[in-house]
C-alpha cells in the first residue's frame, strides 16, 4: 500500500513512529529553508527501515551570483521562493544518522538505510 502523508517538522511523530521500506519526496524541500531541508533529510534515514531506501530530488547547486532565499527575487522572478543545500552538507546529515548516500547530478539522491 502507498500513504501520501502532509507533515510539521516533526516527521516521526506524524507517521507515529512507524518505519517504511521506501521514503520519497520530489521537488518538495527545495521550498523550504535549509535547516528544515536538512531536518527532514536527517528524519527520512530515521523512518527507513534496515535496508529501506529514500529517492530525495533536491537542488545543490545554484547561480553563485544569486541569493537563493530572497524572497522579494523569487516573487518578481514567478512567485516561487526556491532554496537549497549545498550537496557536502546534506551528505553530512545522512550519514551522520547512519545511512549511506549516493548522489546522482540528475534526479537526487539515493539513501539506503543502516550502515554496515
Amino acid at each position: 500500500a502507498m500513504e501520501f502523508l502532509l507533515s510539521s517538522p516533526d516527521l516521526l511523530a506524524a507517521v507515529g513512529g512507524r518505519r517504511f521500506d521506501l521514503v520519497h519526496t520530489f521537488i518538495s524541500l527545495q521550498h523550504m529553508v535549509s535547516p528544515l531541508q536538512t531536518a527532514y533529510l536527517a528524519q527520512f534515514c530515521d523512518a527507513l527501515k534496515p535496508g529501506g531506501k529514500a529517492w530525495i530530488h533536491i537542488p545543490t547547486m545554484v547561480d553563485e551570483s544569486r541569493d537563493p532565499c530572497n524572497l522579494e527575487a523569487s516573487i518578481q522572478a514567478g512567485g516561487m521562493q526556491m532554496h537549497y543545500t549545498p550537496a557536502a552538507a546534506i551528505q553530512q546529515v545522512v550519514e551522520e544518522r547512519g545511512c549511506d548516500v549516493k548522489v546522482q547530478n540528475r534526479g537526487g539522491f539515493g539513501i539506503g538505510a543502516g550502515l554496515s
